[in-house]
Parts: C-alpha cells; sequence; structure tokens
C-alpha cells in the first residue's frame, strides 16, 4: 500500500486533499503538525510526503533531515504554500516539489500526477546496481543500492543495515530477494542478503564464512552451501570491472 502523509493545520484544506488522493493502492494519513508528522514518519513508511506552509524552520528541518536519511532520500515531498519557489535552503534536493497556493484544479492535478509517477515506477522500475525498488502489498521503497550494506532477517521481517544505520523493514528476505535480479545484493545464507560491492573483508577460518562491511559493527554470515557460489560471484564482480 502506497502512504501518503498530509502534514497541515488547515482543517478544511486537509480533508480537501485527503478526499481528492483516495484511492487504489493509497492509504492518505493525516497530521496536524511537524512534531506528530515526525512521530508518524518514525512508524510508519510513508511513500509521499506533502507538506502544506511548509516555511517555518521546523518544517524546513524536518524536510532536511527526511532528504538526509537514506531510506527517504528518493521519496518526494510536494512542499504547498504562498511563496513563489523554495526557501533557499532547500534548493537542490532531489524528488522535492514545488505547488503554490491557493489550492486549484491544477494543483491538485499535478499532486495526483506526482503520486501515479511514482507509484508506476515502483511497479515497474527495473533493479540495477543503481537502484533497488521493494513493494509488497502493505509497502513500497525505493533504495540506492550502494547505501545497502546487507539485509538481515527479523520475525515476519527483516532489518537493513546501511551507510546511515540500521532499519527495521515490513519485507520478508524472500521478498527482497525476489528483487535482487541484475544488482550486487546476493542472498548468502538463510538470514542474510548481503552487498558484495560493499564488502570489507570476508573471515575464511569458520566453517560459515564472515563477513564484515565499510562503516559496521555488524557482520553477516556465508552458509557452508553457497561458499563455491559465492566466491564465483566475487571472482565475476572483479573480472568485469573496468581496468
Amino acid at each position: 500500500m502506497y502512504k501518503i502523509l498530509i502534514v497541515c493545520r488547515d482543517e478544511n484544506m486537509k480533508n480537501e486533499i485527503d478526499s481528492f488522493l483516495k484511492g487504489s493502492y493509497r492509504t492518505v494519513i493525516l497530521a496536524d503538525d511537524i512534531l506528530q508528522a515526525e512521530i508518524i514518519s518514525r512508524t510508519i513508511r510513508i511513500n509521499f510526503f506533502i507538506m502544506v506552509s511548509a516555511e517555518c524552520y521546523d518544517s524546513i528541518r524536518m524536510i532536511k533531515a527526511i532528504k538526509n536519511n537514506c531510506l527517504y532520500k528518493f521519496t518526494p515531498i510536494a512542499v504547498l504554500n504562498y511563496s513563489k519557489g523554495f526557501n533557499e535552503d532547500l534548493k537542490g534536493y532531489s524528488f522535492l516539489y514545488h505547488i503554490r497556493l491557493p489550492l486549484s484544479k491544477n494543483s491538485f492535478k499535478y499532486i495526483n500526477d506526482l503520486i501515479n509517477h511514482d507509484i508506476s515506477f515502483f511497479l515497474s522500475s527495473p533493479n540495477s546496481n543503481s537502484f533497488i525498488t521493494l513493494n509488497n502489498s502493505s509497502d513500497f521503497l525505493r533504495l540506492k543500492t550502494d547505501y545497502v550494506l546487507f539485509f538481515e532477517s527479523l520475525g515476519h521481517g527483516s532489518v537493513i543495515h546501511t551507510t546511515d544505520g540500521s532499519f527495521r523493514l515490513p519485507f520478508t528476505l524472500k521478498e527482497i530477494e525476489s528483487f535482487t535480479a541484475n544488482t550486487s545484493l546476493y542472498r548468502c545464507h538463510r538470514s542474510y542478503i548481503i552487498n558484495t560491492e560493499n564488502i570489507l573483508r570476508i573471515d575464511k577460518t569458520l566453517p560459515a564464512w564472515e563477513i564484515y562491511f565499510y562503516g559496521c559493527n555488524k557482520t553477516a554470515l556465508v552458509s557452508r552451501q553457497n561458499k563455491r557460489e559465492f566466491a564465483g560471484k566475487l571472482t565475476c564482480q572483479q573480472e568485469s570491472r573496468p581496468l
């Protein structure tokens, strides 16, 4: 399900946007202010932010925090206000759109087009060594592949270990594995999918090889039955690199 968070103090405007955006594959979540929005975005993976009158310091700080988080860096944000453009501090961020108030039919059409384009991207975009997009019945996630160190199985979901820290995800390793073709991600163990491009070193003294990563104190394992295939993948990877 594609989750849209509307941050707006004006109840009428918030409800107007909410009623317009509801549709298949979508759920709309409402927040009255930045504090509430921050709590929601920490507990629920948001796929599209709509921030109305986002010109105050707290709003700018939140937008920057979203864009500096590797899980949200490529999440679209639509900023609605009465200004002619972005605050100077926000210029240069990707997937950030300005919509000038007051709302009109064109405003709604533009927001709707942005959301439909993003949903289509998730459903049709081929994965590669540049980006990976994950989706299931409850969530969508777009990641830059080189941010990923490894995925670790945890209960009915997983944990992603990245260059920015570790985060819980509502995707099983089986679901994630189905999106790893043509990427550097490799299912090396029933509990781990690793990014073979971010390996620091391999300890081969144990029956299950232990993998160390750049900038992370946690490790992953390569199962005994996967050692030969894993070694072959690393060899092919090294041979394919330009001299």
